[in-house]
């Protein structure tokens, strides 16, 4: 029962951080500015590029090459690794300070007083993709209880520290960047010690440059991707103000629940994923699609409680002024939804990084080039359809090659059904804001259309003692 106990552990890590989550926006948003959560919005955005550019797609090889090579292999590749990231971002943060005014003027509009604001935020988002290969080590040796007890503690100490540097000191969006990069400083020191001090590690050139072989051919469109992924507030900012893009970063992490339940299930069934690809067995690509089934009725039940109970949400946590971030919610957290099917590894494991990077960068250049006249025309809601477009189109594609050099055995039927299921019942909700339907009424229906979906799995044999089996043994 060791997956059973790994699944209630990554559970646990989910509603735990989700707790901590919606507690710190409810807390910032008492003491922080829209215009604050822009800034900082903007300031991420850096901070992420930083990252695609230091560690070039390396995660996702780490995660790939786990189940084939010794205990030793992979402590040395783990090192080899972090040291090269962290060269890279001494290089990057020295090239961000040469051209920081111009950064200041055309990006921020003067609204950053020093470089050690940026450079606070570009630590933070590098050394917290660190912990990840760390994070994915323990995810992949089964370590559950573990992995959430660390979770949770970046996030406390992240929001704990943010809380006293925002009521001793009353800074605002730089107590947030504070409080991130110290707790996953501590987090990271915390990996060192337990996985790399006093092991006599080498930096492993021939591992790296093995790992490099595959990731690089990803590395130019992952770092297109983030900058794609983050145009949009930089966009918003541009046509608007501050103010409208700290409403849509509100939006984004709200949406975000979903994407890190998803993640937290992904915990689960990726390394099963992995295990069954490695194995030759002409019957594992038929098992991991049946495996897969419940997993994907979560992930959809899931988003469609954060979409049908984001108003009450945000009136609970937050006040009036994000109630426009109602249908950004919405529609970004079916897009983790639906993105299920990009989570397996198909292309990765059959070494198709180079056609990944095509149809990536092609996406992802639409969606550039789409955001612009819609986020003119509809502002921070166009932002939203324009991802939203271009992202289900980007799945169906990645599904097609996915499907087509590693044929997984999907239940169609049921996807399908649920699938329609789940827009019926957001399209139906959203017609209910547009009406301004009372309020009671569309309280009644909510709990109403999550009863009739998970009865809907029910009665296709989603939920029930078989499918819990397969999810909870080994």
């Amino acid at each position: 029962m060791k997956q059973a106990k790994n699944f209630f552990w990554y559970l646990f890590s989910f509603g735990g951080n989700s707790f901590i989550q919606l507690i710190s926006l409810w807390f910032f948003a008492k003491h922080l500015s829209k215009e604050d959560f822009g800034i900082y919005a903007l300031i991420a955005v850096f901070g992420i590029i930083t990252v695609s550019i230091s560690n070039l797609g390396l995660l996702s090889v780490y995660q790939r090459n786990f189940f084939d090579l010794d205990d030793k292999s992979k402590e040395e590749l783990l090192f080899s690794i972090i040291s090269f990231i962290i060269i890279n971002l001494i290089i990057i943060i020295l090239v961000t300070l040469f051209f920081f005014e111009g950064i200041n003027i055309f990006f921020f509009k003067k609204k950053l007083g020093s470089f050690l604001w940026l450079l606070i935020g570009q630590t933070y988002f590098v050394f917290h993709s660190i912990n990840q290969f760390f994070f994915a080590k323990l995810k992949n040796t089964y370590k559950a209880k573990t992995f959430s007890y660390l979770t949770l503690l970046e996030k406390s100490l992240a929001f704990g520290i943010a809380l006293i540097v925002i009521i001793v000191f009353h800074y605002r969006y730089e107590a947030i960047l504070l409080g991130q990069m110290c707790s996953v400083l501590i987090l990271f020191f915390y990996f060192l010690y337990s996985n790399i001090f006093g092991k006599g590690l080498k930096f492993n050139l021939g591992l790296l440059k093995a790992s490099l072989k595959l990731s690089i051919p990803l590395s130019p469109v992952q770092i297109v991707k983030v900058v794609g992924s983050q145009s949009d507030k930089y966009m918003i900012s541009y046509f608007g103000n501050f103010s409208g893009l700290g409403v849509y970063d509100i939006a984004l992490k709200l949406g975000n629940l979903s994407f890190v339940f998803n993640t937290a299930l992904q915990n689960v069934f990726s390394p099963k994923v992995y295990q069954q690809l490695f194995l030759n067995d002409r019957n594992k690509l038929k098992r991991i699609g049946d495996y897969l089934t419940p997993f994907y009725f979560l992930t959809f039940l899931f988003s469609l409680i954060i979409c049908l109970f984001v108003e009450e949400i945000i009136y609970f946590f937050l006040n009036n002024e994000f109630i426009q971030a109602i249908p950004i919610v919405v529609l970004f957290s079916s897009l983790y939804a639906i993105q299920f099917f990009t989570k397996q590894p198909q292309l990765l494991y059959a070494k198709k990084t180079k056609l990944l990077s095509v149809i990536s960068f092609l996406f992802i250049v639409a969606n550039i080039i789409t955001n612009i006249p819609f986020i003119y025309y509809f502002g921070i809601l166009g932002a939203a359809y324009s991802t939203i477009i271009t992202g289900i189109v980007y799945v169906i594609v990645y599904h097609y090659y996915g499907q087509k050099f590693v044929c997984i055995e999907w239940e169609y039927r049921k996807i399908f059904l649920i699938f329609i299921s789940y827009l019926f019942i957001i399209t139906s909700i959203l017609s209910m804001y547009f009406f301004e339907i009372n309020y009671c009424y569309r309280l009644f229906m909510k709990i109403t259309y999550i009863s009739i979906f998970i009865f809907l799995g029910i009665m296709m044999k989603i939920v029930n003692k078989e499918n819990l089996k397969k999810i909870f043994s080994q």
